[in-house]
Parts: C-alpha cells; sequence; structure tokens
C-alpha cells in the first residue's frame, strides 16, 4: 500500500492520578486477608470508600508501571503490527506503522496499558495478561501496568508515504487531542489525509459501536484474496451512505430524524448487503442503531466511518 499511518498515544488525566485525585480505593489494594480484617473496621466507622493515601510509595508504583509499559510493551506491540517506534515514555508513545494495522495496534496498546486481554492474538510475542493489572514479557517477572481504571486516547493519521514524515506526526497529534477533546477521553480519533487531497475526520469511544462496525465492515466487506468470489457486503456501499444521508447533516434537529435515517441505512443495507445472510444483516443494523444512537449530535461520524474503513482496507491506491 502507499499509505501508512503515525499513531500517537497519551494517557487521560495522568495529572490526576499523579495529584492523588485518581488514587484507587485502599480495600482494592490490600490481599484478601487484610481487606477482610480491615474492611470490617472500616464498614463500623462508615469509611469503606476511603482512598489510598498519597505516599511515596504510590508515586513510585505509578512510575514503575509507566516505565514497565514503554520499556518493555511497547517496542514489541509496535513491532508485532509491522510498524516502528519513534518514542516512547510513560504514557507517551509515538509509532509509523502500515495504515491497514494501525488501529488494531492502537487497541492493543490500550488493552496491555490497562492490563487486559488483547482481542488480537499477537503471534511470537511472548505476552500475557496474568491477571488483571499485569502483563508477563520478555522481563523474566510479571510487569505491574496502569491498570483497568486509567485510559488513553490515541490519534492515528493516515498519508501517503511521499507526504513529509513531519506533517504525518503532527496530524497524529492533532488527531490525538481531538480524541481527548471531541470525543472525551478514552477514545481513538483518526485524519485521512488522501493524495488526492481530500481530508477525513473521523473518531469514536473505545468501548462504542463505532470500532465493532469497523470490524464488521472489515470481515464482510472484503473479497476473499485468489477466490474470485465477491465480498458480501458491495463497495459502493459506504458511497450509497453517504449520498442518501449528507443531506441530513445540514439539519438543526438530528434526533428528530433518527427513524428516518435508520431506514436509509437499512435501505442500503438491503441493496449493498446482498450478499449478507439473514442473521448478519440484523447484525449490521443492530450495530448501525447502536453507532447512530452515539453519533446523534454528530452525523457525520456515523457516515465516516464507513468511508473510513474502505479506504484503508480496499481503495488505497487512489
Amino acid at each position: 500500500s502507499p499509505y501508512v499511518a503515525a499513531l500517537a498515544m497519551d494517557g487521560d488525566e495522568m495529572g490526576k492520578w499523579v495529584s492523588g485525585e485518581k488514587t484507587p480505593e485502599l480495600l482494592h489494594q490490600l490481599s484478601k486477608n487484610a481487606k477482610r480484617h480491615l474492611e470490617a473496621i472500616l464498614k463500623g466507622k462508615g469509611k469503606t470508600k476511603i482512598k489510598r493515601l498519597l505516599t511515596p510509595s504510590y508515586h513510585l508504583q505509578l512510575s514503575e508501571t509507566l516505565a514497565n509499559f514503554s520499556t518493555w510493551l511497547a517496542e514489541p506491540i509496535v513491532q508485532a503490527f509491522d510498524g516502528q517506534l519513534i518514542y516512547a515514555g510513560g504514557d507517551d508513545v509515538l509509532a509509523m506503522l502500515p495504515s491497514d494495522r494501525a488501529i488494531e495496534c492502537a487497541k492493543t496498546l490500550r488493552a496491555i496499558f490497562r492490563g487486559e486481554s488483547p482481542e488480537t492474538e499477537i503471534r511470537n510475542l511472548p505476552l500475557n495478561v496474568v491477571q488483571t493489572g499485569f502483563v508477563s514479557a520478555g522481563a523474566g517477572y510479571p510487569l505491574m501496568v496502569p491498570g483497568p481504571e486509567a485510559d488513553v486516547s490515541v490519534g492515528i493519521a493516515i498519508g501517503h508515504n511521499k507526504a513529509p514524515l513531519q506533517m504525518l506526526v503532527r496530524e497524529a497529534q492533532n488527531a490525538e487531542k481531538l480524541a481527548k477533546g471531541r470525543y472525551g477521553r478514552g477514545a481513538v480519533a483518526v485524519s485521512v489525509y488522501k493524495h488526492s487531497g481530500e481530508i477525513i475526520h473521523w473518531g469514536s469511544k473505545w468501548d462504542g459501536a463505532g470500532l465493532k462496525l469497523m470490524e464488521f465492515m472489515q470481515q464482510h466487506a472484503n473479497r476473499e484474496k485468489d477466490s474470485g468470489k465477491e465480498a458480501p457486503i458491495s463497495g459502493r456501499f459506504p458511497y450509497a451512505l453517504a449520498g442518501l444521508l449528507e443531506p441530513y447533516t445540514l439539519m438543526d434537529s438530528l434526533p428528530a430524524m433518527h427513524e428516518v435515517i435508520i431506514t436509509e441505512f437499512k435501505h442500503v443495507v438491503g441493496q449493498q448487503g446482498a450478499g449478507l445472510d439473514k442473521e448478519k444483516k440484523q447484525a449490521l443494523e443492530q450495530l448501525g442503531q447502536q453507532w447512530l444512537e452515539q453519533t446523534k449530535k454528530h452525523l457525520e461520524d456515523f457516515i465516516k466511518l464507513f468511508l473510513v474503513e474502505t479506504f484503508i482496507n480496499r481503495h488505497q491506491g487512489e
């Protein structure tokens, strides 16, 4: 592919973790025996929600989790997705990747930062989540990471391989700011810079329907290599959908048009998803409804998901 991606990751609200505003509850930090003993005492005083004290040992552990991630985990994850790490320090990561692997890499970086099992199986990488918050890697012992209460935002800029590297890096960092601002942190934002000059901006919360819908499209809109079979979803799907829905982006009251937009979406699914069986069509329609509910104030995000996905995975030569 002539397109590459720059990825910029940054931890969310790390200042609050350092200041102690987001310190975990004390009972969640204790062994089972210690918790059992202390919980009874705290219940009697109505203090079960008391937070861990802000001490030097807390800051040492926080620093250790960030150092573990940046020293042991960030680079092998990026390399597993055929990428090149530029910088990793604490909660910051900057990397270059193939454009069609950047989003999966971002999801995996986030999962490991939180000490959760990644959705994507990583081959030839000795990396396992021992238990939530701990990852075994090349260090020879389980590494403590920030854990599931922490989160990150990621910006991805996709551009032609002849585009200036500085521009891609800058736009990835701008996309990361967009993920924190427009999408409210705990999100990924993607900016696509086509060689033709067209620019597409899109983003989604990590746990929203957007990434699930994008994955569904990727699985069912790609023609099987060397099989000669057409994909169940036509390559015209995103353009047909955009043609129908773009006029609605000019309207002031999108929530009032919710049912109309869903009807239009189902119409496009019926026309351009003719290769899907009944169960898969229903699954696509359900994901579409969930995504529309989450983007009802920004219909362009609903539409651009399909345009970004089809560009990344199928039409990269334009």
